[in-house]
């Protein structure tokens, strides 16, 4: 009997620390600035678009996790609204209103755009971006039918570089939600330039 207590208080001690860890993200505190300085001095507002075009002379890519590519696109524009900036109560948050893609080798196409969150990554003014809601994109290959991948809640997106202009750098692990024939993940990979606005953008802690 007294084995069987000490298993259930360390599995409810598991638990807790399971659910403080998830609360401690949710809260993580930052804000998106137009400058660096912390606590931010210079808070981007809410209704700010930010947008990202692919790095001139790089391509986006779809690649499985062992390396084969699955696709790639030579244009690729992100739009993304500003939402919430509270700096000291939680994380920034956003809508997707535009996920472009064109020159793929196979038909791309955004099916939801979703919403995201970003994080300070301790130590400086760049930040971790993870989808807040569903992402899912589509790609058509002949030989497979439509394959959609997605990028769920929670799911990191990629890291942005604080600078003027920013840099997100994509690097996200997609999962198939539907019964193609093809690989059950895929990467997502792609160097993206702040086209708008055209001021330093920087992620702070507080």
């Amino acid at each position: 009997m007294r084995c069987i207590k000490m298993l259930v208080l360390a599995v409810v001690a598991a638990l807790s620390s399971v659910v403080l860890a998830g609360a401690g993200t949710a809260l993580a505190a930052g804000a998106l600035c137009s400058s660096q300085t912390n606590p931010c001095s210079s808070r981007w507002s809410v209704g700010t678009t930010f947008v990202f075009s692919l790095k001139s002379g790089t391509t986006a890519s779809f690649s499985e996790t062992g390396g084969a590519t699955l696709d790639t696109c030579s244009e690729s524009t992100i739009k993304e609204k500003l939402t919430s900036n509270p700096g000291g109560s939680g994380p920034p948050t956003g809508e997707n209103t535009e996920i472009n893609w064109a020159a793929c080798i196979y038909p791309t196409n955004t099916l939801k755009l979703g919403k995201f969150d970003i994080t300070n990554i301790a130590g400086g003014y760049n930040g971790t971006l993870f989808a807040d809601e569903e992402i899912k994109f589509t790609i058509k290959p002949s030989i497979f039918g439509d394959c959609e991948y997605s990028a769920g809640f929670g799911t990191p997106l990629g890291e942005l570089r604080e600078g003027n202009p920013a840099t997100f750098v994509a690097n996200a692990v997609l999962r198939r939600t539907n019964g193609c024939i093809a690989p059950q993940t895929a990467i997502w990979t792609g160097e993206y330039r702040q086209t708008s606005p055209n001021t330093t953008f920087a992620v702070s802690p507080s």
